[in-house]
């Protein structure tokens, strides 16, 4: 295992991609800071509409009633 991290990093980068995108899909529906593009270099990104986190807080109440 030689090299550097980011060799190391860019040849295990398929292994994960798909993981990645199902992370990145989902959390565009509740909390879309959370998982970042690897291509997005802003550090934050504006949207479109100010009540992004009623994704968020259904899935948590959903849950809490599941648990009931």
């Amino acid at each position: 295992m030689t090299g550097t991290a980011q060799e190391r990093y860019n040849a295990l980068y398929s292994g994960r991609t798909q993981f990645l995108d199902i992370a990145w899909q989902c959390s565009k529906l509740t909390l879309p800071f959370l998982i970042k593009r690897d291509n997005d270099a802003s550090n934050h990104k504006p949207y479109l509409t100010p009540w992004q986190s009623v994704g968020a807080k259904c899935s948590v109440t959903l849950a809490a009633k599941l648990m009931q």
